[in-house]
């Protein structure tokens, strides 16, 4: 017998359930990425969501990064095995050929994409800019 995490059931419930928003917390290298990589290659292989209909949300621009190379290296190694059916195989490859278009990003990135196609409805200014690191912490300074 194999080790298993104590929440193995409610890992598994991430990975495959549908219908409802989940929210994942967990310290550093308890397998979060995976999971969420998981999940995203679950709901695109079994059909349920293009990967343009998913937002996969992280806290840091690494994060985000790790999170979009390996879903993209699951999603190669899915379109290149002969033992997934053919639709599973084709979801891949277009997942694939739309993966830069997708939501894998920081929750900040998110944000300013959703504020950006939607300014107004949103009371900022068209074409604002968001303030990177350097700024912040200038803006910052200036108002305390």
């Amino acid at each position: 017998m194999s080790w298993q995490p104590a929440d193995q059931a409610d890992r598994e419930r991430a990975r495959r359930s549908r219908g409802e928003t989940l929210v994942l917390e967990a310290g550093a290298g308890t397998g979060k990425t995976t999971l969420l990589v998981d999940r995203t290659l679950s709901l695109i292989l079994d059909g349920d969501a293009l990967v343009t209909e998913i937002a996969a949300v992280t806290f840091t621009e690494n994060a985000a990064a790790t999170l979009k190379l390996r879903l993209r290296e699951r999603l190669e190694r899915a379109r290149a095995t002969t033992d997934l059916p053919d639709a599973e195989r084709q979801r891949a490859a277009m997942a694939l050929d739309t993966l830069e278009r997708a939501q894998v990003s920081t929750i900040h990135a998110l944000c300013a994409s959703i504020l950006q196609e939607r300014p107004l409805e949103c009371g900022v200014v068209p074409g604002f800019r968001t303030a990177d690191e350097a700024q912040a912490e200038a803006l910052f300074a200036e108002a305390w």
